[in-house]
């Protein structure tokens, strides 16, 4: 940051942490984006998480883009199904974007 970037690209930079620590890094990052203009690129397994900070995802299969678009587009039961091969239960979460509910 010290170099000011305009672009961040972050391989899981929640992971391994508790819930508190896995919300001061994506507050952190929003606010890098909103207050400096950075732009940020991350990969993150939460689709949760991601989904409640990100304005755009990309869902791969098997390494290949399948999906694209807004949280609300991307994050369905359909997809889900079709790229993990599991039954989901979408709703939204708080801030209205989309909540990955899971089945046993």
């Amino acid at each position: 940051l010290a170099q000011k970037p305009t672009l961040l690209l972050l391989d899981e930079p929640a992971a391994h942490l508790d819930i508190r620590h896995q919300l001061d890094v994506f507050n952190l990052l929003e606010k890098l984006n909103r207050e400096k203009g950075i732009t940020i690129i991350l990969v993150s397994h939460d689709l949760n998480l991601a989904s409640q900070y990100a304005s755009q995802l990309i869902l791969l299969n098997e390494g290949k883009i399948f999906a694209r678009g807004s949280p609300k587009e991307i994050i369905n039961e359909e997809n889900f199904w079709k790229v993990y091969g599991v039954r989901v239960k979408v709703t939204a979460g708080i801030k209205g974007n989309p909540l990955v509910n899971l089945f046993k």
